[in-house]
Formats: C-alpha cells, sequence, structure tokens
C-alpha cells in the first residue's frame, strides 16, 4: 500500500527537512493535478524517500537526490517491464 501524501511529506532526514520546509508549494502543485497524476506524483515521492539516505552519503543536494531517486525506480520498472516482455 502507498503512503498517504501527508505521511510523505513527515518521514525524518534532510531530504524530509527540505519537503516539509516546501510542503505547501508542493501541496498546492498536487491539489491542482487530476485523480491519477496525485497518484503518480505521491509515487514518486515515495521512490525519492527510499533512496534519502543514499544521498546523504553523497555530495549531492537533496533535490539532486529526489531525482536520482525517481529516475532510479523508474528505470528498474522499465527494466523489469522489458524482462516480462521478453520472457
Amino acid at each position: 500500500m502507498y503512503l498517504t501524501f501527508q505521511k510523505l511529506l513527515l518521514v525524518g532526514d534532510d531530504m524530509n527537512k527540505e519537503l516539509t520546509k516546501n510542503a505547501d508549494i508542493l501541496t498546492n502543485y498536487r491539489e491542482r493535478l487530476d485523480l491519477e497524476d496525485r497518484f503518480t506524483f505521491d509515487k514518486m515521492l515515495e521512490y525519492a524517500k527510499v533512496h534519502a539516505k543514499t544521498g546523504g552519503n553523497s555530495k549531492m543536494n537533496v533535490f539532486e537526490t529526489m531525482l536520482m531517486g525517481i529516475v532510479l525506480e523508474q528505470q528498474k520498472e522499465i527494466h523489469r517491464l522489458k524482462q516480462v516482455l521478453l520472457s
């Protein structure tokens, strides 16, 4: 089950402090999305949080860490789907 948007904004570490600091902007943006896009947006934030600790050990800033976490998880999903299609 996916985390709720509010819970995505409240879990610890530097990235989460950054998310909390920008919660109004993120919430405002999310509210303007249609229902399907909200689901996708929440999933992207969830992807970013999966890799939050990795970013803390790198020289990337919080936003770069979030983006790399999202891209990495999307690439894993693409790879998984290719494997399914080829089998």
